[in-house]
């Protein structure tokens, strides 16, 4: 069974490859283009987060606890 960690990450990565194929939608628009660079950042490092609180959770004492 998944915990909620690793289906966060998975809906993030599935959120980073509709990112990419929208990013192709508007090649010339630099506005648009610029707001998916930054969400695409955001979610980065929102999957870099939900990562290190995965790998905290199930790596430690402390997730010998939880699940």
């Amino acid at each position: 069974m998944s915990n909620p960690f690793d289906l966060s990450m998975y809906a993030l990565v599935g959120v980073m490859a509709i990112i990419a194929v929208a990013s192709t939608w508007y090649p010339k628009d630099r506005k648009i283009n610029f707001y998916i660079f930054l969400l695409s950042i955001v979610t980065f490092l929102g999957l870099v987060v939900l990562g290190f609180l995965n790998w905290f959770i199930e790596g430690s004492a402390y997730g010998a606890l939880v699940s």
